[in-house]
């Protein structure tokens, strides 16, 4: 096993990575400037407690929980151990999650159906 790889296989190791990386967020949003464009519409959806896809490139994603906070968000993310630290990155911001596999090439119906019960 490679050295970075048995590093982060430590679970102390990967809890200290994502309350680092939870921190790193909160920093970079209280000083960085933010500018969202063409957000109207999903805006009005968001007020009017509508249903509506949100979705982030993958170098914005970590930037998130700033869109819009709040409850009633849920981030569909794989079941990969890679995603199990995005998960715990963002659950101190609120999000719930809906694990699917990428090994089947689309999210599963249990997915869909955790996802449809948050609403």
């Amino acid at each position: 096993m490679r050295p970075m790889k048995k590093i982060l296989a430590n679970e102390g190791v990967r809890r200290v990575l994502c309350a680092i990386g939870a921190l790193y967020i909160w920093f970079a949003r209280v000083t960085t400037r933010w500018q969202i464009v063409n957000d109207a519409e999903a805006a009005k959806r968001w007020d009017q407690g509508q249903p509506f896809i949100l979705a982030f490139w993958h170098s914005r994603f970590m930037m998130m929980p700033y869109w819009y906070t709040g409850s009633r968000m849920t981030v569909m993310v794989s079941q990969h151990r890679d995603a199990e630290m995005l998960v715990r990155t963002l659950r101190p911001f609120g999000y719930e999650f809906a694990r699917g596999s990428t090994t089947r090439k689309r999210p599963s119906p249990n997915t869909w159906a955790s996802v449809v019960r948050r609403r």
